[in-house]
């Protein structure tokens, strides 16, 4: 090969039309030029190392240009991310609201319950009555209840979350649709079943129901959370990507620099 013709450093061919040349770094001679291509398939190789971003010979960062904005990583953070923390936090909140509701639904002649029922008038067999008489009823009940509050609640948090964070909308929001309306109706069991069950009679069939989807309802949250975190990591790596000319930023720097000296001396003159 002719020490004029400029050749790539990985693999040792010259440029053509269909694979042109870049150089990416400071790199001088033999080192300076390589085919995108190969820089491309280097990249990939390397992608948990640092050479992903980074020149392995002179340690040069690399400027890379994105066809789309990058999406912050993580917006959901600390135990939201694993389903331990999950539980912890969401079971800790709900056991001292749901005292706190209690007392106050108590002391306000069971005004939530009534709601439900649409205040018509307590029988034998309905919640209100079971609430009032039976000492384990009301825990399970309002402990569900505050769950399904606070499922609300966190659902509301995740969507302003992702509205305020989340750059490429149109497309996050056709990939986690099917996620976020399985985990928002799946929170809504609480009142589905009451008018199924409760509002018919079958008050502790209810109770039983809802306690147990009160325990696995935290799942569905943290598989939101998952799910959301899945497709930020699938945007940013499908995101087109080109990495410019070194040479030409360093150009575009002292272009910048002398326009300012330029203009300097104009308003110095």
């Amino acid at each position: 090969m002719s020490k004029d013709i400029s050749e790539c450093r990985i693999c040792f061919d010259i440029e053509t039309n269909d694979d042109k040349f870049i150089s990416p770094c400071r790199c001088k001679g033999t080192s300076k030029y390589v085919h995108k291509s190969c820089l491309n398939s280097w990249r990939n190789f390397n992608r948990e190392s640092i050479a992903w971003t980074t020149c392995m010979e002179c340690g040069t960062k690399y400027k890379i240009k994105y066809k789309y904005p990058i999406e912050k990583k993580k917006i959901f953070k600390g135990c939201c991310n694993n389903v331990t923390g999950n539980y912890l936090l969401k079971y800790s909140v709900c056991l001292v609201v749901s005292g706190f509701i209690w007392n106050v639904d108590y002391h306000n002649d069971y005004l939530a319950v009534k709601m439900l029922n649409f205040f018509q008038p307590s029988t034998s067999y309905d919640l209100l009555y079971y609430v009032k008489q039976n000492d384990l009823c009301p825990q399970l009940f309002y402990f569900s209840y505050t769950m399904f509050l606070q499922s609300i609640i966190y659902h509301l948090y995740f969507v302003a979350k992702c509205y305020y964070n989340v750059k490429r909308k149109s497309y996050y929001i056709y990939k986690i649709k099917d996620t976020f309306c399985g985990s928002l109706i799946f929170s809504t069991q609480f009142l589905v079943l009451y008018y199924i069950f409760a509002f018919n009679g079958f008050v502790l069939l209810y109770l039983n129901l809802i306690t147990f989807l009160s325990m696995v309802e935290p799942i569905g949250y943290y598989k939101l959370i998952k799910k959301h975190n899945k497709i930020i990591i699938e945007m940013n790596e499908n995101n087109i990507e080109e990495i410019l000319p070194y040479h030409n930023i360093i150009d575009n720097i002292i272009d910048n620099n002398n326009n300012m000296l330029e203009l300097e001396n104009i308003i110095i003159d």
